[in-house]
């Protein structure tokens, strides 16, 4: 997870020239074990959270008229009572409400979107569940804005696989590959169904 962390990082600066300022953490040290339980509440809260201010700040200080979020979530995650929910950092094994439950996020960044500025919300999620067999098969997202787009590593009963060979997860593999451009069609413009693809 860390390594795809930092690759992503390296992509979102090289390839879209994203500043240290635009991305979260900003600096790579400051969740370098990954998040908390706590991190993840602050950063999607849909009133206060980090996300909401940054977007408001860009809005205000930098005359940018509209903002594109991206969010990338490499890490493992667990399923309680038929929902996806992640391990944070401080997850513990023995306490499932030390984990932090992903419909809660989705809904939060879905509430989020309401703010005008927001053009687009793209989820990236790189999930190895532990216990995806006890997952339902029939698990549907909730209801969501029209501005989210979510692309997973699996649906529901699978789980995110890793490869020595590529030295990530297969997903992120594929997906920066896409990235860099194996996924840009013949209009030179990078679509989510590309990348699905």
């Amino acid at each position: 997870a860390g390594r795809d962390l930092a690759t992503f990082r390296l992509y979102m600066q090289n390839l879209f020239g994203m500043d240290d300022f635009q991305l979260y953490p900003s600096k790579l040290w400051q969740m370098e074990d990954g998040p908390t339980k706590n991190d993840l509440e602050k950063i999607f809260d849909p009133h206060q959270g980090v996300i909401r201010n940054r977007v408001i700040s860009s809005n205000k200080y930098s005359n940018i008229d509209f903002v594109d979020i991206t969010v990338f979530y490499s890490g493992l995650g667990y399923w309680i009572s038929g929902k996806p929910h992640l391990i944070p950092r401080d997850g513990k094994t023995l306490d499932s409400l030390s984990y932090a439950d992903l419909e809660q996020i989705l809904m939060n960044l879905s509430r989020l979107s309401v703010l005008e500025n927001i053009n687009s919300i793209t989820i990236y999620l790189d999930i190895k569940y532990i216990n995806f067999r006890e997952a339902k098969k029939d698990y549907k997202y909730p209801e969501l804005s029209k501005k989210l787009c979510i692309l997973a590593s699996s649906s529901a009963s699978e789980t995110s696989q890793e490869s020595e060979e590529m030295k990530h997860s297969v997903f992120s593999y594929f997906l920066m590959k896409g990235l860099k451009g194996d996924a840009i069609g013949d209009d030179k413009i990078l679509e989510i169904g590309e990348l699905a693809e």
